[in-house]
């Protein structure tokens, strides 16, 4: 008399263990849409925070040391950091007090150029468009910085600085923008120079306008 209730046992138990798979389904669906919706909020918050957009090119990916810069700084995010690290810095000496208006920048690409010509640095930078109140400015390096044989790293990190240092003082008179640029290596330790008094421009605000 108990043989026909196996066959039912048998059903049951398979119903519920695929009512138990369905509803798992379900969990790990939710749980992996909670942490999409999550990465994105945090991506924008992130994006959000940098102030402005920054694109980073190589135009020298044909040769030896454009490969060396995709593979150090490009792929990794490094040349990003910089350029964030950099402007953050600049903009914590130049604008000190809440009350200055600070330049409105859009955007910044940082471009790996072939040129071994470049002065300044290795760095030159130019305004690519400006509409609308703000600004889109292109930093050229050359490749001639990851020629460097000693640290890489260093020369690239006090290449960005210097762009960047220009970007935020890009509209002032070239004596001041000349002197102010040393002088923001110097606080960032990219540079050793005694002859400039850094400390007299910290927070006056002539570069505000």
């Amino acid at each position: 008399m108990d043989q026909p209730l196996l066959p039912h046992l048998i059903t049951t138990t398979t119903e519920q263990q695929q009512e138990e798979a369905h509803v798992d389904l379900r969990v790990l669906t939710r749980i992996s849409l909670v942490f999409a919706l999550a990465m994105v909020s945090i991506w924008a918050n992130y994006e959000a925070s940098k102030g402005f957009e920054i694109k980073v090119m190589n135009m020298a990916t044909d040769t030896e040391l454009g490969c060396q810069y995709n593979l150090m700084f490009v792929s990794n995010g490094r040349a990003e950091r910089m350029v964030l690290n950099a402007s953050e810095f600049i903009e914590s000496v130049l604008y000190q007090d809440a009350s200055f208006q600070r330049k409105r920048v859009s955007s910044v690409t940082i471009l790996m150029s072939e040129d071994h010509t470049l002065m300044n640095n290795n760095v030159s930078v130019s305004l690519s468009h400006e509409g609308n109140g703000y600004s889109d400015f292109v930093i050229r390096l050359s490749a001639g910085i990851m020629a460097e044989t000693d640290n890489k790293h260093a020369a690239m990190a006090m290449a960005v600085h210097w762009g960047m240092a220009q970007v935020w003082l890009f509209n002032e008179p070239e004596f001041l923008r000349e002197d102010m640029v040393q002088c923001l290596s110097l606080l960032a330790g990219y540079a050793t120079d005694d002859k400039f008094n850094c400390l007299k421009f910290r927070g006056q605000g002539s570069w505000q306008t």
